[in-house]
């Protein structure tokens, strides 16, 4: 497992203790921002009464709200990071003066570094997007270096640092454990709790 999950809920569990609730809202508000900018990104493309259905669609299944109300997977941060990295980099392509392209390659070099930390298939997303199309893969090689030069980096290193074992008996905690403190030093108190 990449390490972007375990860093968040080590974080919160830093921050506010351990509480399967609170991760539980965090799953459902990333879902939520990432719908919201699903149809950002979907209207841009598309007509508004289209990005609206495809999101109401989505909203709407059962097997959806079931999973994002019951279950802490790595997925709906990742589809928040990866859909914000989606909309800033269409606003990016249409980026004019210096500090906008400055601003938004900030932005979207951070997104793509969590996606990245949040599942590793963020770097067949880049390469998708930088190369589909033969004739403007240098020009967008131009304006997504940074942030491919970043995401390498980030994958390097999540690479180099070996894997965390994580299984069904292994904490929330315990996953924090294994990759803060060699990644940023970071201890976080020894407590054992049990998952509901």
């Amino acid at each position: 497992m990449p390490p972007g999950l375990p860093a968040i809920l080590g974080f919160l569990s830093a921050v506010a203790g351990y509480s399967h609730p609170l991760f539980l809202r965090v799953m459902v508000l990333s879902a939520t921002l990432g719908l919201l900018i699903t149809y950002e990104l979907l209207r841009r493309q598309t007509s508004r009464a289209v990005a609206a259905a495809i999101c109401l669609l989505f909203v709407s299944s059962p097997v959806h709200f079931d999973i994002v109300t019951q279950a802490i997977w790595p997925s709906y941060p990742y589809f928040l990071a990866t859909m914000g990295a989606l909309l800033i980099a269409r606003k990016l392509e249409e980026a004019k003066s210096l500090v906008s392209r400055i601003a938004g390659t900030t932005v979207l070099t951070a997104l793509v570094a969590a996606s990245l930390l949040l599942a590793s298939a963020a770097v067949a997303l880049l390469c998708v997007a930088l190369f589909r199309d033969r004739r403007l893969a240098y020009a967008r090689l131009r304006i997504y270096l940074a942030v491919l030069l970043v995401g390498v980096g980030v994958e390097g290193l999540w690479m180099q640092q070996g894997h965390a074992s994580a299984s069904a008996g292994i904490a929330a905690a315990e996953w924090a454990r294994a990759w803060l403190s060699p990644v940023l030093s970071v201890t976080i108190e020894s407590k054992k709790w049990q998952l509901p």
